[in-house]
């Protein structure tokens, strides 16, 4: 056995006690995520977590993320039926040009069979 100075064992046991105060505080780490694991898989817990009432702070912003999300559904509406009025406009017009086109077509065809 090889003899090694007083300091080196304080240092070697001081590393030791690191590792040891790492690893329970690991091990803490794991028990709690697994805990929350099981409360959320729980649904008793979960329904008492939401009718918990919120604090003002998490209120308003509840209210704010509410109202922003009303705005953001109604400018979607609004920009949905806009595209569709312009894509129907532009069915539309295509659709007249299609028949304005064949229309021209028959009296040009209508002329040269006259013509002749």
């Amino acid at each position: 056995m090889v003899s090694l100075p007083c300091a080196c064992w304080k240092m070697v046991n001081e590393s030791i006690a690191d590792e040891k105060t790492s690893c329970v505080e690991c091990f803490a780490s794991v028990a709690l995520c697994d805990h929350l694991r099981r409360a959320d898989a729980d649904p008793a817990v979960s329904l008492l977590l939401k009718q918990r009432p919120l604090d003002p702070f998490r209120e308003q912003q509840m209210k704010s993320i509410r109202s922003a999300r009303v705005y953001v559904d109604r400018e979607i509406m609004k920009a949905d039926a806009a595209l569709d009025d312009r894509w129907q406009e532009y069915q539309r017009q295509r659709q007249n040009k299609k028949y304005v086109g064949f229309a021209y077509n028959k009296v040009v065809m209508f002329m040269r069979i006259y013509e002749y």
